[in-house]
């Protein structure tokens, strides 16, 4: 049985049933960066963090190695929006009135700012992508070939069993 599951195929698999993947909660892929208000010269980083320019995306990085207290870019992953909000002093309903429809945004509490930059998001009962589905795919595809491989084994046997006499089928 082939246990390697093609690009190809998980595409294929994801275009015809795409419908199947409805999300149960918003995902995003963000950027997260915490740095406390005694940081120095966070106005200059703010100024970065809003600019957007790759020349500032690396200053920016620097910056947070020396002075951030968490930096996380998920920019490449998606995650379950609930795990950020996990991060930030913002609640569902402050980030569903206030935050939901933002690019990027600050908020703080009494010790740090929490600068946040939203790449993509889906929401609720959005079509989940094919890249936050994949290895849910990879599972479907693999369960079904493990499947089909026992039914073609049991009916092998069968066969073989009645042509050497041995099962007699009813």
């Amino acid at each position: 049985m082939e246990k390697e599951i093609s690009e190809e195929e998980i595409d294929r698999y994801y275009d015809d049933n795409s419908i199947n993947f409805s999300l149960h909660h918003a995902i995003v892929r963000a950027q997260l960066i915490i740095i406390p208000k005694e940081a120095p010269n966070v106005d200059n980083f703010r100024k970065l963090f809003e600019s957007g320019k790759p020349e500032d995306e690396e200053a920016m990085e620097e910056y947070c190695i020396t002075n951030a207290r968490k930096y996380t870019n998920f920019g490449d992953k998606w995650i379950e929006i609930r795990y950020l909000l996990n991060w930030l002093p913002v609640n569902q309903q402050e980030w569903e009135k206030n935050y939901r429809d933002k690019k990027t945004f600050e908020v703080e509490d009494a010790d740090n700012y929490y600068f946040i930059k939203i790449y993509d998001m889906y929401k609720e009962h959005d079509i989940a992508p094919a890249g936050f589905v994949k290895q849910e795919i990879k599972s479907i595809l693999l369960n079904n070939r493990k499947s089909l491989f026992e039914e073609e084994m049991e009916k092998s046997i069968n066969e073989e069993g009645v042509r050497k006499n041995m099962v007699t089928i009813y």
